[in-house]
């Protein structure tokens, strides 16, 4: 192994965490305009949710308050925290807190031009070290890569030396009390793969200097941290953030800004029309709306700010999805219309599930399904545990599906499992699918693995009985990769299928403190699941420690009752001839670079299919 990689990997089992020390500081919140020319700044950035105002706060002697646990914003604009009581610095440490990479509608653009103009408007003349924040705990999410880019440009050539990756919630790493052995090793196993990623990743600017730290959420170890970076003394260059002459709006770090940029546009964009949508529902249903209309005006907000934001890229000319005329359907399918199953067998009740199921779970293709089957589909953001979830139900992991521990993405296609049920014809099939947010796939890759299943099964007669959506509970935020599946989730079923669908919370296990969980459970249903709740959506509970609340889950959607749901994809597809950009959820997915790209393959193999 390498030098650098034996200095700087952030092993799992290698090092232990600082011994625990009372050694804090008096921090105090600062004016952005009392910076001196002498002070130690030290800029905090990265993703919504991975430990920035933590870290602040595990070295403050009294509680600051800033750190929040809440699904909802956490940090909004650029915060001062002066170390008040350093034996060496004295007063001369600040620590720069910052809005989060990946929240759902303030844009890295908006946040990093707020720094940059902060930086030269008070003719700071060094900053002396940048932060990068990453959860250890966290699988890479989609947009990881990119934000990870715009740092090390922000940083600049010759410069990673000044620049620290450093390593979140180690703290929850490996065995603790209360913890079982299982999830104790799935943790270790989470941390090995997170590690993997940063090194092959990162490696080129470790070679340069990146330091790469652990944080165990003690003083102790936020001490460590600060002293390593405090004892660097080359200040022969700026980092990029502090060049005048470096623009966000300019290559080589504007493809990036700009992607991020349009992204959030449009996902901001699908949310405020979801709001009104939502709103419509709720005053059909007679229910209030101030909630709603709240978050309504604050979203018209963001995108007034966000659509100014754009202004600034000359690229910023695109043209929406629908403006491009789909190609001409095949002509075998211009007259189809599927109807749905006239026949459907009396409603079979699973009270038995957990005995049947016993070495009777299979793999099935989609080819195999039956009509009288009852077919549960499995979906969510990627590593929310869909797999596990299904693994569970089933009673068995010997059923080809793997979980994703490795390198790579979880499931990457379409799978099935059947479990015969006694005394019938009918099947119950769960439907394991990709996950979306997936750091190799884009969404739009993603909407047309599962587009092209549910088509196809649908053009056979095949409905779905009902829908799992999965949501991670030791998520810390509701960001922007989280809000974009979700509204990806609402377009492909439809508002009126929603009362076939479960919407449950996963990796319960993993909580050392379930108080948190329950308080981000309460935040999801009384606000981001709301309408749908409102519409007889299901909710539930997955603890992968006890397989009974997966069954539950599968028996509370079977016997609200055994009919079978038509899909708004479905219908957009087969019934209503649209292309799969054009429709509800493609629209939220595909750019129209995406758009164009699909087209132009499915005008290929019309063209190559002889008549």
């Amino acid at each position: 192994m390498p030098e650098w990689a034996r200095r700087s990997t952030p092993s799992v089992t290698s090092e232990t965490p600082p011994e625990s020390s009372s050694s804090t500081f008096d921090i105090r919140s600062t004016q952005l305009e009392t910076v001196h020319r002498r002070d130690k700044v030290i800029l905090l950035l990265g993703p919504t949710g991975h430990g920035k105002s933590n870290f602040i706060e595990r070295l403050a002697a009294e509680k600051l308050n800033i750190s929040s646990g809440s699904l909802e914003r956490g940090t909004n604009s650029i915060e001062l925290y002066r170390l008040m009581n350093h034996p060496i610095w004295a007063d001369r440490i600040v620590l720069v807190d910052t809005p989060g990479f990946r929240d759902s509608t303030i844009s890295e653009y908006g946040s990093i031009k707020a720094i940059r103009e902060w930086i030269l408007a008070q003719k700071i003349p060094r900053v002396h070290a940048l932060f990068y924040f990453d959860r250890i705990s966290y699988t890479q999410r989609g947009g990881d890569k990119e934000c990870w880019e715009i740092f090390m440009h922000l940083c600049g050539e010759g410069l990673a030396r000044r620049a620290c990756l450093v390593t979140t919630t180690w703290d929850e790493v490996g065995h603790k009390e209360g913890r079982s052995t299982e999830t104790a090793e799935k943790s270790i196993l989470q941390a090995e793969k997170k590690c993997e990623i940063l090194t092959s990743h990162w490696k080129i600017y470790m070679e340069k200097g990146l330091q790469l730290h652990k944080f165990y959420n003690t003083p102790a170890s936020g001490m460590e941290i600060l002293s390593a970076t405090l004892n660097l003394k080359d200040y022969s260059k700026r980092f990029n953030l502090e060049n005048k002459k470096f623009r966000l709006e300019l290559p080589p770090i504007e493809q990036l800004i700009f992607q991020l940029l349009h992204t959030k546009l449009t996902s901001a964009t699908m949310a405020r029309d979801q709001i009104i949508q939502d709103i419509e529902l709720l005053r059909e249903a007679g229910e209030a709306t101030d909630l709603e209309e709240h978050k309504l005006q604050q979203y018209n907000t963001d995108l007034k700010q966000l659509t100014e934001e754009l202004s600034h890229f000359p690229r910023a000319k695109d043209v929406p999805v629908d403006a491009i005329p789909d190609p001409p359907e095949p002509g075998q399918q211009a007259d189809v219309i599927v109807e749905a199953p006239t026949h459907r067998p009396e409603p079979v009740r699973l009270d038995t599930l957990v005995d049947l199921v016993v070495n009777s779970a299979v793999a099935v293709a989609a080819e195999e399904l039956q009509l009288d089957d009852i077919i549960i589909a499995v979906m969510g953001p990627t590593a929310t545990g869909k797999t596990t979830f299904i693994q569970a139900a089933v009673g068995t992991n010997d059923v080809g599906l793997d979980v994703g521990h490795s390198l790579s993405a979880g499931t990457t296609g379409v799978r099935c499992v059947k479990i015969p049920i006694p005394n019938t014809h009918s099947n119950l099939v769960l439907v394991d699918t990709p996950g979306f947010d997936d750091p190799d796939k884009s969404d739009a890759e993603i909407l047309e693995i599962i587009a092209k299943w549910l088509e196809s099964t649908y053009r056979r007669q095949i409905l779905l009985t009902g829908l799992v959506y999965l949501h991670r509970i030791t998520d810390i935020r509701h960001d922007v990769g989280i809000q974009n599946t979700m509204n990806v989730f609402q377009r492909l079923v439809g508002p009126n299928a929603f009362e076939r669908v479960a919407l449950v919370t996963t990796m319960w296990n993993e909580l050392r403190d379930k108080k948190f969980g329950s308080e981000r459970e309460e935040v999801l249903m009384n606000n981001h699941w709301r309408p749908m709740i409102i519409r007889k959506a299901m909710t539930g509970r997955f603890d992968s420690r006890n397989r009974d609340t997966a069954v539950k889950v599968i028996r509370d959607i079977v016997e609200r009752n055994n009919k079978t749901v038509l899909l708004q994809l479905q219908d957009e597809l087969v019934n209503k001839k649209k292309s799969l950009p054009s429709t509800s959820a493609g629209k939220v997915t595909f750019t129209l670079e995406e758009a164009m790209k699909w087209r132009l393959r499915q005008l290929s193999r019309q063209l190559a299919t002889p008549p």
